[in-house]
């Protein structure tokens, strides 16, 4: 078994993580941890993983959790073993965290095993080209947020037209009239929720929880051509409009990109 102390953690718009390394001291883990899946995009590689906070929070803000992890073809154990106490840092009062990487999975059923404080749950781990499955038969000092984890699928572009004043609709409508001509298609995405993005009931890509401005136009398409061609016509097409009219893209294969 490979033993790991997790490095500290801060959730953002773009979930990314920071790492320092402090003193090894160790605190007594007193609440539940929360456990939320998203899937990391990369080119040729998708990879699982459990983001991990405390339901306690503590007065600096790179306290985190330390954690072992062990992977044996089918079978998944992970445990948490104490709160790994800074000897300093930010001073935002914010829960312990921890990312775990549970790598690219194979479609299956895996057994997923958690402990905490010495109380172990288990539960199944489902991967299906569709999507990924979390489900446990009992929660001992456990929380899952997200039991159901829809994946991006291949050929996806979305982002946002984000803009400051509702006279530039039109530019919004235009960037977007300029995806399709380029050849991105309109498609069926399953309701649910997909970690960069929610698909609503009705088929509908949800507008971002953070604007930053005051209209935001969400799109999301399929495309099947080169990405990087939409990434240099998106920066083209905006650049005339900032600071008003900002863009951001994302694709399947990892692309983050904005216009400025």
């Amino acid at each position: 078994m490979k033993t790991h102390v997790a490095t500290p953690v801060l959730f953002a718009l773009l979930l990314m993580f920071s790492c320092t390394k402090d003193s090894l001291e160790l605190a007594k883990i007193e609440s539940d941890i929360v456990i939320r899946m998203w899937e990391k995009l990369e080119p040729n590689k998708r990879s699982l993983i459990l983001y991990c906070s405390t339901i306690d929070y503590y007065p600096l803000g790179n306290y985190s959790i330390a954690y072992s992890l062990d992977m044996n073809q089918k079978n998944i154990n992970i445990g948490f073993y104490g709160i790994h106490v800074p000897s300093g840092g930010q001073t935002s009062v914010e829960p312990a965290k921890a990312m775990i990487d549970l790598g690219s999975l194979s479609k299956g059923v895996y057994t997923l095993r958690v402990h905490v404080g010495g109380i172990t749950s288990i539960g199944q781990i489902a991967v299906s080209e569709k999507c990924y499955r979390i489900d446990f038969d009992t929660h001992n000092m456990l929380q899952i947020d997200n039991s159901r984890l829809n994946r991006v699928p291949d050929q996806t572009i979305w982002g946002y037209v984000n803009y400051i004043t509702q006279d530039m609709d039109n530019v919004a409508h235009d960037f977007l009239d300029s995806l399709q001509a380029l050849g991105a298609q309109p498609g069926t995405w399953l309701p649910g929720d997909y970690g960069y993005f929610t698909i609503t009931p009705d088929g509908q890509i949800a507008p971002p929880l953070m604007l930053g401005t005051p209209f935001s136009k969400p799109f999301i398409f399929h495309y099947p051509g080169d990405k990087n061609n939409l990434v240099l016509f998106m920066k083209k097409f905006a650049t005339p409009h900032f600071p008003y009219l900002r863009i951001i893209f994302y694709s399947s294969c990892g692309i983050a990109q904005g216009s400025w």
